[in-house]
């Protein structure tokens, strides 16, 4: 029997106890972890693909997909000061739609978090090109993921620390790459400034037509994920209620300007037929400009950018897999923590797409960026839908609390339209060649995923079933 969603809260109150993660994540640890998680592969070398399809008018596209992140983040960010705890994704999903949506929606994040693992890594491996051309991808793979299993382990006040100082080189690196672009542009720098002519040449600002930046939507969306770390860490941060609030209302903001200023930029600075993802976009801009020791600096930065994404992503899909474990949903063993507060089986356990990331990065290695990004899009984006739909039902639940004190407005105007959009959204990555695997792995994952659920629940019911028995 399923436990209305007042009487779910009051066992998850009850359960809050059990949990040995520990709250040491400070404030500005957990801003620069979800800046950090946000800003990778998915801007700095993704972003190539979205241009080559929206062209200048790209920009729109970020400027949409800014507008869906702030309804994502900020529904989380109002779940998760009620409900602080590791693996609240599920948690949202589970209490107020039903077990199986919270079950699935805990372990498509855990399958998507692998997968961008892997693809933060083969990303990281391409960057590595650029120095070390003779050196076999998977080289790069393989001791990029040895690193980050090792900075895992740390504490997670000591991981919250160096993952900090980590993404302030990519916050830096995107002001300074503003600061530059804009020179450029006013004609500050000794490279002739080409005004706003980059948006107009060629076929003008919508190249591709209205369908082209369409189909670059799905692309800039890419660049967002990494947002639901704000709900994730809610059981390790100190003061949740407080800690949380803040933390959301600055983060997205500040995505919202790195994001569509340096695209704007970087498509007024270069044209957007010669962009591409051989390199980073934004290393090309410094290639095409003629500052050869910059763009060697800023691959540099674009690679610790992709090992940043990848170091609280695999925190995350550790998290994810503790939850699952505590919940009973998959063996017992991940539910495991080391003296210092660090789950290391679910560690090694999500550490998977490393070892993923490994085996395509040598039998596909040209392909394996693009179709990471395929395959793992599925899963987040039925994740962020099903968080809406239960930021609804949170809503009504929730009628005490004023709409004043809810970081979402216009609701529930607001959040249907994010709703729909992200459905539109996935829909349409059938016509793009590119994601194409998403539909099709996306059904595929979601046959065996519930397959498993209703195998666990038949196990589970046939165990009281004994218990019973015996007791009589």
């Amino acid at each position: 029997m399923t436990l209305s969603p007042e009487k779910q809260i009051a066992e998850l109150e009850n359960r809050a106890g059990e949990r040995t993660l520990q709250r040491k994540l400070s404030q500005r640890q957990l801003t620069m972890m979800v800046i950090g998680s946000a800003i990778g592969t998915g801007l700095f070398l993704g972003s190539g693909l979205a241009i080559h399809l929206g062209g200048p008018a790209t920009i729109l596209a970020y400027l949409f997909c800014s507008g869906l992140a702030l309804m994502i983040s900020w529904a989380l960010a109002d779940m998760a000061v009620v409900h602080p705890d590791a693996g609240s994704l599920g948690i949202f999903a589970g209490t107020y739609l039903s077990p199986w949506t919270g079950y699935m929606v805990m372990v498509s994040y855990w399958a998507c978090a692998v997968i961008s693992i892997g693809q933060e890594i083969v990303a990281a491996s391409i960057y590595c090109q650029y120095w070390f051309k003779g050196i076999p991808q998977w080289f790069w793979v393989a001791l990029f993921a040895a690193i980050l299993v090792y900075v895992n382990s740390w504490a997670v006040s000591k991981f919250g620390e160096f993952e900090y100082w980590f993404a302030m080189i990519k916050v830096i690196t995107i002001v300074l790459f503003i600061v530059f672009s804009a020179a450029v542009l006013m004609g500050l720098t000794r490279v002739q400034s080409p005004g706003l002519s980059n948006y107009n040449s060629g076929a003008g600002f919508l190249p591709n037509g209205w369908s082209g930046l369409w189909f670059s939507v799905p692309f800039a969306l890419v660049s967002f994920i990494g947002i639901e770390l704000i709900s994730i860490t809610a059981g390790e941060v100190k003061d949740p209620a407080q800690t949380i609030r803040n933390a959301s209302r600055s983060i997205i903001w500040r995505l919202i300007i790195f994001y569509v200023a340096s695209i704007a930029l970087l498509l007024a600075v270069v044209s957007w037929r010669d962009v591409g993802v051989k390199v980073s976009p934004f290393v090309f801009v410094f290639q095409a400009v003629g500052f050869r020791s910059a763009a060697a600096l800023m691959n540099f930065v674009v690679l610790t950018a992709a090992l940043s994404g990848a170091n609280s992503t695999l925190y995350a899909a550790t998290r994810m897999l503790y939850s699952l474990a505590h919940d009973g949903l998959v063996p017992a063993v991940f539910q495991r923590v080391s003296g210092n507060g660090i789950p290391v089986p679910a560690l090694m356990g999500s550490a998977l797409g490393l070892a993923i990331a490994i085996v395509v990065s040598v039998l596909i290695p040209v392909k394996a960026f693009g179709l990471m990004i395929a395959v793992a899009y599925f899963q987040i984006m039925f994740v962020w839908i099903a968080v809406l739909i239960a930021y609804m039902a949170f809503r009504k639940v929730h009628k005490a609390t004023p709409g004043e004190h809810s970081l979402v407005k216009g609701h529930p105007f607001t959040t249907v339209v994010a709703i729909c959009a992200l459905l539109a959204i996935i829909i349409t990555s059938w016509w793009i060649p590119n994601m194409k695997p998403t539909a099709i792995s996306g059904f595929v994952w979601m046959l065996l995923a519930s397959g498993y659920y209703f195998l666990i629940r038949m196990r589970l019911r046939s165990g009281k079933k004994m218990r019973t028995a015996d007791a009589s």
